[in-house]
């Protein structure tokens, strides 16, 4: 697939690239001057162009051989089945696919740094207490921060990160996420039901409320064979606290 995937790029990003600056140079009567000078334009204009993507489409074929063969090592590691060792087995697997991904390697790609803090996350599940837990977290938590960098609207990156800083303690930053998830994809099923949590943690329990109906009303408007959950109950007892506090 690597080839086929970078041809496909190469022909979108590069293609189109070429086409825009073509038809400007078209508008601006650029090509037709050329002729007076005796110069072909096809030629001039055309060959190094062709030339340079025959060169550069081997090697990025090569670069996106690595890297796919980087992700798999990674994932497999990841998503290997690790019970019949115990966690000191399932701890070696994840820190070998640290091994594969260290902190420096290319640095401006999203997926590696969003592969990089899913996997400090589960280093920190296994930790024996939460001072062992402690600095995997925080290091899950600048690997996000930093594919946020890369790409400020990925919403998959944004949903890990809310959840991480909710498991920090941090709710007001988590709660930040969460909106900024629903700023995107007001739609979002997801979005809706862990703001709901965490402003019920806060003690907002109208925003709580709202986002929570929200979501059971989302949830219903999706394929009937998706799992739902049960909002009744949840509902119902937010409604109870928030009676109580009109009462007091």
């Amino acid at each position: 697939m690597s080839p086929l995937i970078t041809a496909i790029i190469m022909t979108a990003r590069v293609g189109a690239s070429f086409t825009a600056v073509f038809a400007s140079m078209k508008i601006n009567e650029e090509i037709l001057a050329l002729e007076p000078m005796a110069i072909h334009p096809i030629g001039y204009l055309g060959t190094l162009r062709l030339i340079s993507r025959v060169i550069m489409l081997p090697c990025l074929t090569a670069f996106s051989y690595l890297i796919g063969m980087i992700g798999t090592a990674l994932a497999a590691h990841l998503l290997s089945e690790s019970d019949d060792g115990g966690p000191d087995e399932a701890r070696k697997k994840i820190l070998e696919a640290l091994g594969l991904l260290p902190a420096g390697l290319f640095d401006g790609n999203l997926a590696f740094h969003v592969l990089r803090g899913d996997a400090l996350e589960r280093l920190a599940r296994l930790a024996e207490n939460d001072v062992e837990a402690a600095e995997p977290l925080d290091e899950a938590r600048r690997a996000y921060l930093r594919a946020l960098e890369i790409e400020p609207s990925d919403i998959g990156t944004l949903l890990a990160l809310g959840r991480l800083e909710r498991k920090l303690g941090r709710l007001s930053d988590a709660a930040s996420r969460f909106e900024q998830v629903l700023f995107i994809d007001a739609e979002s099923h997801e979005g809706h039901l862990l703001l709901a949590e965490v402003l019920e943690a806060e003690g907002d329990l109208e925003g709580a409320t709202l986002h929570l109906w929200a979501a059971r009303t989302l949830d219903h408007s999706r394929p009937s064979y998706l799992a739902r959950p049960d909002y009744g109950p949840r509902l119902v007892q937010l409604y109870e606290k928030l009676i109580r506090l009109e009462e007091e």
